[in-house]
């Protein structure tokens, strides 16, 4: 069944279905809340002098029309958005940790190539800690800072490096990197990568 909505908003206070009155609103504030919903307000005198609205939705329905008051508070809309914003972040927060490894961004910068970037994270692992297959938008450089790390790119052969040893990543190729090491260890990483992609894309 095809509906559609007709959005009206009347001047003064208003008589429902039931015959009570409607609740005065703002003007100012209806017609704003209005335009955030793309809502249709033919009657912009109501914007004139301190005038009171009552905002109705009906809706269309063959052979029935039936009518739905629309009630739109900005208590509503600021729990929505914050709600909204919350799962974001947790999501975003979620994906970005890795049980026993701690990232700290050191720089992020345009190089003079267009669409490319420079990144350098520096990598703390707990001891016997993993990062699982993931991939790169570019090419990276890892070095050693302290520890044992223990490298796999692709199907070849793990690769340990010690303190003061460096592997070099091809963009796209997926790798993953443990400590083996008895004690803390850690990475200097260092990216080449297009700007505006995800830094790191899990991988199988």
């Amino acid at each position: 069944m095809t509906q559609a909505i007709d959005t009206v908003i009347y001047t003064g206070r208003t008589r429902t279905t039931g015959g009570r009155n409607g609740h005065s609103r703002d003007a100012a504030l209806a017609r704003a809340l209005a335009a955030r919903a793309h809502l249709i307000c033919p009657y912009s005198k109501a914007l004139r002098g301190n005038l009171n609205v009552d905002i109705h939705v009906v809706w269309r329905a063959v052979p029935h029309r039936i009518s739905h008051p629309l009630e739109i508070t900005m208590n509503k809309i600021i729990s929505i958005a914050t709600l909204a914003l919350t799962g974001a972040m947790a999501l975003s927060t979620a994906q970005a940790q890795v049980p026993g490894i701690h990232r700290t961004d050191l720089v992020k910068h345009e190089l003079s190539t267009p669409h490319l970037e420079g990144v350098q994270v520096r990598v703390d692992f707990e001891p016997g800690a993993f990062a699982p297959k993931h991939v790169h938008p570019g090419e990276e450089i890892a070095y050693v800072l302290e520890g044992t790390l223990e490298y796999q790119l692709g199907d070849s052969p793990p690769v340990t490096l010690k303190a003061g040893q460096a592997l070099f990543i091809p963009a796209g190729v997926a790798h993953s990197a443990r400590n083996v090491g008895s004690g803390k260890s850690s990475e200097l990483a260092t990216y080449v990568v297009k700007k505006g992609v995800p830094l790191a894309t899990p991988s199988r």
